[in-house]
Formats: C-alpha cells, structure tokens, sequence
C-alpha cells in the first residue's frame, strides 16, 4: 500500500494542479464575461444584474409564481438599479407567440426564436398567473439547452444525485451565458449554488420549495416501510444500500446546501428540515404567495348557500393519497346522520400530468366502486381554472391528505373561499396553515378523516361564522402583497446592494 501510495502522489498531485489551474482559468474568463456584459449593457457602479435561476419558468404552477412574483417586486423595489435575468429551457415557448409563423419556421434565426419565446412567456404569466411585469420590455432571458440534465426520468437509478450533478451542470451552462452579479434560485436545484459561488463569483439565494431529501425518507426506508418512491426496499440488501445511499446523499447535499449565501423557506416544516440537513443558520422563512384577493368578495353570508360537497383539490400524483379521501368518504356515509349523508358528495378536481396519472385516475373510479360511493364521487380532471374557482365557491368542506406537504397553497385557497378544511396533520398544514381548532380540521387515518367529516358538516351557522372570521384574519398573513413580495425584496436587499468582496453581512 505504501509503495502504491508512493507511486502514485505525484500523479494525484498533477491532476489535482490541473485541475485548480483548470478552475481558476474558467473562474477568471467568467469574472471577464461579467464585466464585459456590464459594459455592453451600459450598467454603472451602482447598478446590479440579477439572475433567476429557473429552467421550467413556464410551467404554470405555484414555483411559478414565486419566481414571477419575485421578479415583479425587484422591479418596483429597485427600478432601473436591477437589470433581470431569467435562465430557462423554455425555447418552445416561441410557438405559442401570436407572431409565430410556422410556414417560415425553417426560417427563424435563434434570436428570432429567443425573443418570441420570451414574449410568450410572459404573456401566459400574466394571463394564466395574473402576475403583469411594471417593465416587461427589460426582462432578459438566457435560454439553456441542457435542461433534460435536471429531468428524474433520465436517471432510473440513483435519480437524487444525478439529478442534482444535472442541475450543477445546467447551473454551470447558465452562467456561461451571462454571469449576474446575483444568481437566485427558485426552482430547486439546490447543487447549483457551489457553482454560481465559486466559479461565477455571484452572490447566491434560494427559494427552498421542500428538501431533496428529509430524514422522514430516511426513516422510511430504516423502518422497511412501502413508500411510493422506494419499490426496492422489500430486500434488505436493497434496503440497506439505499440507506447508505441516503445517508450519504444527506451529507453532500448538506455541503452544498451550505454554499448558498442567504436561503429562503416556505415553511417551518422545510425550515426545520433545512435547518437539520444544511447545518447552516436557520433559514429565512418566507411564505409562498397566496392570492387570497380571489375570494375577497365571499362574505360569511355566502356560507348559507353552500351544497353538501366535499371538496378536494390536489394532482393525481401518488403521494397526494387519494384512496384514503375515498376511504374516509365512504366510512363518513356510515357514520353521518342519514339527513347528512343522503346528500353529501365528494368532488375530487387534480391535473393528470401523463398517462401514469390518468392510469391512477381510473384505479381510483375502480376503488369507489368497491367501495360503493360511485354515485357519490365525481371526478373532474384537468378542469379549467374558471370551474375550480366555481366549485370553491359552492363547495362546504375542503378536503386535504397529503403527508408531510411542505407547505400546502391550495389548502389556503380554500380557506379564502370560505371551506372548512380538513388537513393532513403534519407538515406546513399542521405548523403554519391550521394552527388552531378554529381554524379547520386536522386528522391522519382514515377513522380520523371520517369523524372530522361528521363534525364539520354538525356545525351550526354561528360556529362557521365564527370561523369565517377567524380563517380571514389567519390568512391574511399569506397574501402576495402584504408578505412575500415585501419580504422578498427585504431579505434580498443586502446581496443587490454589495458587488465585490467574499461575504454578505449577515448572511
């Protein structure tokens, strides 16, 4: 071993001064590249060029909206100080522009495609978020062609960490493009802060959705319990690997959880996991943005209308745990009054993502009729905003079953819309969303569900008026304009305001 040790130093010491010389030649020909973008767009000293770094940007959902909803407060924030960048791989999006001609197609430079691209994009923001940019001409996009690095389905075996070498590959791409002098991250490749850090020189933030991995995982597959995403921990080879596995991928993604200079939550759940996993000072929280105006015009008078629905919202993703909704539905029939359970129905609304989901879809139909409750239950996939919003309104119960969600918006939305809600308890549902017995109905197990059914239907006009107020009061705390924005743009502040230097005061 030591002859071994002795024959082969030198060549480690060699690889590893080419590799440092590698790093600190790519690390200057960035601070170069930044310095000529400054000049080429006319930036001065007091001027700053921000990045977003979110390569599905027009995926429509709610990591959507933060992103835009944090680029629209920069803009009024800081006005002209900030030049923004979004990093994205949405370069089709040029096909949804109303000045696409697709006879001419074959004919359409890149730079045609990027800025009808970015055109479209944000006209599906505005149109399908309801979030419009103060200067939307301003808004610079860097297309990335390596975003399928950052797709699970490309990795079927170890999907965790080579999923997030992708998302530090991509993040190497991006700054190769245009390198800011503050790079956020709002989608989730939390391994990509390292690369910004070291190799851009940017300052970096993160907006943290939920962990790549908690120690409820871990636990999971420690205790050889069937989860949706372990099928192989029935063999204890497998399951002990997939431990090791884990534990070691907890303590990477910790070194590089640490990399980042401030970092964002959207819950106390996912605050406390941060908190544990990165080992780093406990994160800022700061809610997702909830747009609770929606509702603003439903009144507690508008209780006395509503039909006997329950209401669940949520996509037909396995770890929403639709089976138990039915479950719980059917045991409430049995224990409700008869008045009660005559005229209750369950109404399940979710997006189907692929046919996996649809395929999951119809195991659900099957299972009410198992159950029996197939006259009771409707199922209303993929439905339109426009009807959603009609069925919160009619709707009396909200019904919620996911464990440990990281946060739950959609719970919020029924909330604003005047449903008693019943959540899972645990998660952003049991420590920030209902917090108080007031406030909706917490359960777990399928008798729990069904008696928090009974319940809520038995309360009277008084209580849910009472209710009503309480909800609104809580709630307020969770609307865009009053808490994320402002707060976005007060935990950025200190990064847009130091260009230069290693350390960010108080971060």
């Amino acid at each position: 071993v030591n002859f071994l040790l002795i024959m082969y130093a030198p060549v480690m010491q060699l690889v590893s001064f080419i590799l440092l010389v590698a790093f600190m030649t790519r690390r200057r020909s960035l601070h170069e590249s930044r310095e000529q973008l400054r000049q080429e767009l006319g930036l001065t000293e007091g001027e700053v060029m921000v990045g977003f770094f979110h390569p599905n940007c027009n995926a429509g959902g709610g990591g959507e909206r933060v992103l835009w909803l944090a680029v629209r407060a920069l803009q009024i924030e800081h006005g002209n100080k900030v030049q923004l960048f979004v990093y994205t791989g949405d370069l089709d999006a040029y096909k949804d522009s109303p000045e696409f001609d697709p006879a001419a197609e074959g004919e359409m430079s890149q730079a045609d495609k990027e800025r009808l691209a970015g055109k479209a994009i944000l006209a599906k923001v505005e149109r399908t978020l309801g979030v419009g940019m103060p200067d939307p001409d301003s808004i610079r996009f860097a297309f990335l062609s390596g975003r399928d690095r950052i797709n699970p389905a490309r990795y079927p075996r170890l999907t965790l960490l080579r999923q997030s070498i992708g998302g530090a590959v991509l993040g190497l791409e991006a700054i190769g493009l245009a390198n800011p002098d503050v790079m956020i991250d709002t989608m989730g490749c939390h391994f990509a802060g390292a690369v910004f850090r070291y190799f851009g020189g940017c300052k970096t933030a993160c907006y943290v959705h939920y962990p790549l991995i908690s120690t409820d995982m871990i636990e999971v597959v420690n205790a050889n319990s069937v989860a949706v995403n372990n099928p192989t921990t029935n063999s204890p080879f497998k399951r002990l690997a997939k431990l090791v596995y884990y534990r070691l991928f907890a303590l990477l993604y910790g070194w590089f959880g640490r990399r980042w200079n401030l970092v964002m939550t959207n819950s106390s759940w996912t605050t406390g996991h941060i908190a544990s996993l990165w080992g780093c000072q406990l994160p800022r929280l700061l809610y997702p943005p909830v747009y609770v105006k929606e509702f603003a015009h439903l009144g507690p008078d508008s209780l006395a209308g509503r039909l006997p629905i329950v209401l669940s919202v949520a996509q037909f993703r396995p770890e929403k745990d639709h089976p138990l909704q039915l479950r719980a539905f059917a045991k409430f029939l049995q224990l409700a009054p008869k008045e009660v359970a005559d005229k209750a129905s369950l109404v399940l609304i979710g997006g189907c993502r692929n046919d996996e989901d649809s395929a999951r879809v119809d195991r659900l139909r099957c299972l009410a009729e198992e159950l029996s409750i197939e006259d009771r239950v409707r199922f209303q996939v993929n439905a339109p905003h426009s009807e959603l919003r009609t069925w919160l309104e009619k709707a009396r119960i909200g019904l919620h079953s996911m464990r440990d969600e990281h946060f739950g918006i959609g719970i919020v939305d029924m909330m604003a819309a005047g449903l008693t809600v019943i959540a899972h308890n645990s998660g952003g549902p049991k420590m920030d969303i209902v917090t108080d017995p007031q406030l909706g109905f917490l359960a777990a197990t399928e008798d729990e569900y069904a008696q928090a059914l009974v319940d809520a239907f038995s309360l009277d006009d008084k209580q849910l008026r009472r209710r009503f107020e309480a909800v609104r009061r809580h709630i307020e705390k969770f609307a865009e304009e009053k808490n994320f924005m402002p707060g976005f743009c007060q935990l950025t502040k200190p990064l847009i305001d130091y260009r230069g230097g290693e350390h960010v005061v108080g971060y």
